[in-house]
């Protein structure tokens, strides 16, 4: 009897140690569940932004119903240095004071640290399409922290830092003429493209609107017009459509960190200055100084002629969407400038 009863608590422990030891292992099974589920969504995170390996490299698209957000959509101005790990993406609208910008940022390289300051455009052989496919290498080979300086529609794009999207659009008539009058004179730098000898007539717009062929008339010189650069590559930004500019004001507004109006160059400055003063100190300061202004006067389009009212108004008509974003971009920019209280 003495030894059963001494037999009975052993045989209570080896229970007892055995559910105990079922429990840790339970619980460690159940933890390699949850990190393999948590890197599991972790790794999910982008391929829908771009195109599997298997498909056309050529065109990346943005799904129908995706807005890109960057992962730079915060003020980093409370930083005092540069930040390395920071990539500006600057997506040009042709004849939109980009150039000036690049100036800006080239001459205040050295001064506000940036690893690398680069362009991405026509100096670059293949069309607008193909330099697209591109946009991604150019991001990820970018010596940070760095400015680059992309003629491309929009491109979401995947970045292991930083990344914020800026623009600077203008009114579209405006740009329309810019555009037009510097294919056909060039500026004081550029010469015209005597390629396109003999497709300028003096009664121009004229003739375009008699003969109301407005692909041929205008899109040749617009380079497409502006909604649809930030609509993106996709198929309905192509069309001139109600979704294609409610997409584009989408993307403007949510992706996009700042998207100035040229007519406001000076205010555009201080607010990056100001939302980004470790990249962008001295911007608004180098811009009133002479030299600087000697070079916006030799970007400027040459023998510029305004069309007969009664054309601008057809004209205007004509660009009704493009306004309708300008109007979109010109109120948001405005917020971005009494948040910063910027007059």
């Amino acid at each position: 009897m003495g030894c059963i009863s001494t037999y009975l608590p052993i045989r209570k422990l080896l229970r007892l140690l055995l559910f105990l030891l079922t429990l840790m292992f339970l619980g460690i099974i159940f933890g390699l569940i949850r990190s393999d589920g948590k890197n599991a969504a972790i790794q999910g995170k982008f391929p829908s932004e771009m195109r599997s390996s298997n498909e056309d490299s050529r065109e990346p698209i943005i799904k129908e119903t995706l807005v890109v957000t960057p992962k730079v959509d915060r003020d980093i101005s409370s930083v005092e240095r540069v930040v390395p790990n920071t990539t500006f993406v600057y997506f040009i609208i042709p004849k939109c004071g980009s150039r000036t910008l690049f100036y800006l940022v080239s001459n205040l390289k050295e001064k506000n640290g940036w690893g690398e300051v680069s362009a991405l455009t026509k100096l670059v052989k293949e069309r607008r399409r193909d330099r697209t496919s591109m946009v991604q290498e150019y991001v990820d080979n970018a010596t940070r922290p760095a400015f680059l300086y992309v003629d491309t529609s929009f491109v979401p794009l995947r970045d292991s830092g930083d990344l914020v999207y800026i623009s600077l659009i203008r009114d579209p008539l405006e740009r329309f003429l810019s555009a037009y009058y510097f294919e056909k004179s060039g500026d004081g730098i550029q010469g015209p493209d005597t390629g396109l000898k003999g497709k300028y007539e003096r009664d121009y717009f004229s003739h375009c609107q008699k003969s109301r062929r407005n692909d041929t008339c205008f899109g040749h010189w617009l380079g497409k017009t502006i909604h649809p650069r930030f609509c993106g590559v996709t198929s309905i930004c192509s069309q001139m459509a109600r979704k294609t500019i409610e997409r584009a004001k989408r993307i403007a507004s949510q992706t996009f960190s700042v998207v100035g109006i040229l007519e406001e160059f000076d205010k555009f400055l201080q607010l990056l200055e100001k939302k980004y003063p470790a990249h962008f100190k001295g911007f608004y300061e180098m811009y009133q100084k002479s030299e600087t202004r000697e070079f916006v006067s030799k970007v400027k389009t040459k023998e510029k002629e305004r069309p007969r009212p009664d054309i601008i108004e057809k004209m205007k008509e004509d660009m009704k969407l493009d306004y309708e974003f300008y109007g979109f971009v010109k109120d948001q920019f405005h917020k971005q400038l009494d948040e910063m209280d910027i007059r």
